[in-house]
């Protein structure tokens, strides 16, 4: 298993939890360098495959599943 806690989880063949501490890059890309919004952008969409999604707040779960579109668990 391989957690990571920054969202943007590298290839890995066995199980994979990722912490999405909020979705800044995709819903607010204006306030976000361009190379950041293309890298976390693409990053993010790992998610979808990741074993578990950790979140810290029950509205960053609300947005990641639907931005994300898979469920999240708050670890508030």
């Amino acid at each position: 298993m391989y957690h990571e806690t920054n969202h943007a989880a590298p290839p890995f063949r066995g199980p994979v939890v990722v912490t999405v501490h909020d979705l800044s890059t995709l819903l607010y890309p204006r306030t976000q360098e361009a190379a950041r919004v293309r890298y976390f952008s693409k990053k993010l969409r790992r998610a979808r495959s990741a074993a578990r999604v950790i979140v810290p707040t029950e509205a960053i779960a609300r947005e990641v599943a639907e931005h994300l579109e898979v469920p999240a668990i708050a670890s508030v």
